[in-house]
């Protein structure tokens, strides 16, 4: 009867060690399910009744009129819808550059001996030998001094375009569905204007994040040139 020993990693089928999820990856889900909750408690505002924003509104404006003395219930009002989509925008940008970054990422790979250097050695031996070769070690591994390190390629300009334009249909559509959900919530009504606002903050968390982003990225290449 045998006993398996414990603490010991799981293999899988094939005989190989499961493999982690890199750092990035973990960030993108991370930043993901944050954008969506986030999302879900602008939902949750915009479900409301009139007098309950109303009072939710009051309490802020009471907060932020001592340091503002000319602020409005209105003005309240406007802040937020910028302030919960710049939130947004930062939130769904950082998730995009967490996953474009393991995009980018060449993985080590080992650097194997060239196909000329194996073919000297082997005319060099005597007819029927094998070139000398480290105990342990077969022709096709590469000593672990011989490994490339992981380097960092430049974020491409397309990527960029194509998933800002993803972000930025994302943000109508999150927009005009705010709208909707006011529209249908009892005493309030629904209005171009803030969908215009809404955008607005989204833009400026996206563009900010991208901006502090690709800075760690350029000085990221640079300490590892």
């Amino acid at each position: 009867m045998s006993v398996k020993g414990k603490g010991k990693k799981a293999d899988r089928p094939d005989g190989g060690q499961r493999k982690k999820l890199p750092a990035s990856r973990i960030l993108c889900f991370v930043f993901l399910g944050l954008a969506l909750l986030w999302l879900a408690f602008i939902f949750s505002n915009s479900l409301k009744s009139a007098e309950e924003s109303a009072e939710d509104s009051g309490k802020v404006l009471a907060f932020l009129q001592g340091l503002f003395p000319s602020l409005t219930v209105d003005g309240i009002r406007k802040l937020a819808h910028f302030a919960e989509f710049f939130v947004l925008g930062a939130l769904g940008t950082a998730s995009l550059f967490c996953y474009l970054l393991e995009e980018t990422v060449v993985p080590e790979q080992p650097q194997g001996q060239p196909l000329d250097q194996l073919q000297e050695q082997v005319q060099g031996q005597p007819q029927g030998e094998a070139p000398e070769q480290p105990q342990g070690q077969s022709l096709c591994e590469a000593p672990e001094q011989t490994r490339r390190p992981k380097q960092k390629q430049r974020l491409k300009r397309s990527d960029l375009l194509q998933h800002g334009a993803v972000l930025l249909f994302i943000d109508l559509l999150a927009g005009l569905t705010d709208e909707t959900l006011q529209h249908f919530s009892p005493g309030r009504a629904a209005q171009v204007a803030d969908v215009w606002l809404d955008a607005a903050g989204f833009i400026a968390g996206a563009v900010i994040v991208a901006t502090v982003w690709l800075i760690i990225d350029a000085a990221g290449r640079k300490v590892v040139k």
